[in-house]
């Protein structure tokens, strides 16, 4: 889960291309990695004040107002995109949610739930926790950017484009190692209960309690 800003270069484009800087953040939007936030609020980008540090390649010369424009807020759980009314468009919101990894907290941790409970279905007391998902968007930026001195977290390009800056596996001839991705863990307190309460509600006849939880 990220927030910050984006520009759409160009909506109606089958790809839609982003600049986008943004960082990886938790359910309230406090930073996971250093950022210093340029808006007034300081808890987030300010587009004026980020397109100077963009490299001329991306900006070519433009204002910063040039491109049409929007950001992603997270407070409470709750992510919130804001965008020019010009782009709000199905394929372009597509796009955001992707770059800004707002799906991936809410599949991990509903698959997490269902693992929990398969596990206890047979008789186990621990389950394969997934830990992330598997879409690296890059963790790096541009070296010769004035904006490298923020934080190695930041997205300072065109998100169709990250392939001309960085690095893949493919390139350095490695492979991923997906138990990154994954770790042994145990079932949570509260899946615990609840499937206990469940298993005495089918011997009892009486779902009643089970379904006040649900």
């Amino acid at each position: 889960m990220r927030k910050g800003i984006f520009w759409c270069k160009d909506s109606d484009a089958e790809a839609v291309e982003l600049i986008i800087i943004s960082v990886e953040c938790d359910g309230d939007g406090n930073p996971k990695a250093q950022a210093i936030f340029s808006s007034k609020s300081g808890e987030n980008f300010n587009h004026k004040a980020e397109w100077e540090y963009l490299n001329r390649s991306i900006t070519e010369g433009r204002p910063f107002n040039y491109y049409p424009r929007g950001r992603v807020e997270i407070r409470n759980g709750k992510a919130t995109i804001f965008l020019n009314p010009n782009i709000n468009k199905e394929n372009v919101l597509c796009k955001i949610i992707e770059a800004f990894e707002l799906v991936t907290n809410a599949v991990i941790k509903a698959s997490n739930a269902i693992n929990q409970f398969l596990s206890l279905l047979a008789g186990k007391t621990t389950y394969i926790k997934a830990k992330k998902q598997y879409v690296d968007y890059a963790n790096s930026i541009d070296s010769s950017s004035k904006k490298a001195k923020k934080s190695v977290q930041n997205l300072t390009t065109s998100f169709d484009e990250l392939h001309d800056i960085t690095q893949t596996a493919s390139d350095t001839g490695s492979e991923e190692d997906y138990t990154n991705y994954f770790t042994g863990a145990g079932i949570e307190a509260n899946i615990s209960d609840f499937y206990k309460r469940l298993r005495d509600g089918f011997k009892k006849g009486d779902l009643s309690s089970v379904g006040v939880d649900l």
